[in-house]
């Protein structure tokens, strides 16, 4: 259903390029349908240079730690989306919000070995700032990972997960009802 009269469709970032057909029930059960475009995108590739070997070469205390957080995230996901609790447009991630990266889907290489694609924003904010919630939701993990450090989750309803990583501190926990633009943790 369409959340403050906009219907939006999310597609997976490895949805393949073409014609995806979607469609839309009205307020009086009418369906209307359409064709979406996914176009082929050219993603950067992107150097890193990291002086913490122990993220290129984890020891496998590291790996099977990062393999169980994952476990924890990817279950987040499994939940039977609810109402939306959030509002469209979705609200900033920091204030003042400084143009992104537009790095989202870059391939990066780290230390010239290991290579991932990138699936985040990543913003020029100053350490120490806050970080606020982009939606209203309930704070679902909350918590510091090997890879992605101090970490915050929110459901926002509606099969919508946010996510910001590599905070200094924390300001919410697990089961937390937040309000869009609360701050959730600080820049790290």
């Amino acid at each position: 259903p369409a959340v403050d009269s906009v219907c939006y469709y999310p597609f997976d970032v490895e949805a393949k390029p073409g014609r995806h057909a979607i469609a839309l029930i009205d307020q009086d059960g009418r369906r209307h349908s359409a064709v979406a475009i996914v176009e082929k995108v050219e993603r950067p590739k992107v150097d890193i240079n990291l002086t913490d070997e122990r993220y290129i070469n984890p020891t496998r205390e590291d790996q099977t730690r990062a393999l169980r957080e994952r476990e924890l995230v990817v279950r987040l996901f499994d939940a039977k989306p609810e109402q939306p609790a959030f509002s469209l447009p979705l609200g900033a991630p920091a204030s003042p919000l400084p143009k992104n990266e537009d790095d989202f889907g870059s391939l990066r290489t780290f230390n010239g070995k290991v290579e991932s694609q990138h699936s985040g924003r990543d913003y020029p904010v100053n350490e120490g700032n806050s970080v606020r919630a982009i939606a209203a939701g309930r704070v679902v993990l909350a918590d510091e990972h090997f890879l992605t450090g101090k970490s915050v989750y929110i459901d926002h309803g509606d099969g919508m997960v946010s996510a910001s990583f590599h905070m200094s501190s924390l300001s919410v926990n697990a089961g937390d009802e937040v309000k869009r633009g609360q701050a959730i943790g600080k820049v790290g």
